[in-house]
């Protein structure tokens, strides 16, 4: 204090001799906090950001798959279905031979043991088109309860994106209105240190 009680005074004459530690430091960490508010703002908007590209990437997932059920070009099941066609004329043959050898059998021109390979022959073609056919409606159904789990994956992340985006927009809206307070307070406290009546940490 450099006036005393009954000093006279002119102006521009020192009255006091201040110290500014505590009031830039208060300024400094409002500025930090400032920061802070901005960067959890992109954090927030980067997140919304990947989530978004996770709904992409599970609906063009599923429009293929469910393109394979409807133009029957599913990738795991045409080997499956060019082999159940070899099979069954494979069959168509091997049914003909043995027709004509059980003919041929009552007139003696071929023996009971032939016959009978041409028989277990068509019994094996079968068993393999039946397991054919069942691994095809297999891999169907598997394909099938891959859109069901793919759609219902589609509809729960849609829905928790949708709530999550709602409850980042209050975030982010909160946070903006703390931005636009801290940033009136520090142009505020910012004026003081500029104000006439002060001087190189003096009012005079």
């Amino acid at each position: 204090v450099s006036a005393k009680d009954g000093t006279i005074v002119n102006k521009g004459d020192t009255l006091f001799t201040l110290s500014y530690d505590d009031y830039t430091l208060q300024i400094a960490t409002l500025e930090k906090e400032l920061e802070g508010y901005e960067l959890e703002i992109k954090g927030l908007q980067a997140n919304t950001n990947v989530a978004s590209a996770n709904i992409d990437a599970l609906s063009k997932e599923l429009a293929l798959k469910k393109g394979y059920c409807s133009s029957n070009q599913d990738p795991d099941i045409l080997p499956l279905k060019n082999t159940l066609t070899t099979l069954k004329a494979d069959l168509e043959e091997a049914q003909k031979l043995y027709d004509a050898n059980l003919s041929l059998l009552e007139s003696g021109a071929v023996s009971q043991t032939e016959v009978d390979q041409n028989k277990l022959a068509c019994d094996k073609l079968k068993q393999k088109i039946k397991d054919t056919e069942t691994s095809i409606s297999k891999s169907q159904d598997a394909r099938q309860l891959e859109v069901s789990t793919l759609q219902s994956k589609l509809n729960a992340t849609t829905l928790e994106v949708s709530n999550v985006d709602t409850t980042k927009a209050s975030k982010i809206s909160g946070l903006q209105n703390k931005i636009e307070s801290t940033t009136l307070t520090l142009q505020n406290m910012k004026n003081k240190l500029t104000a006439p009546y002060l001087k190189d940490h003096q009012l005079v």
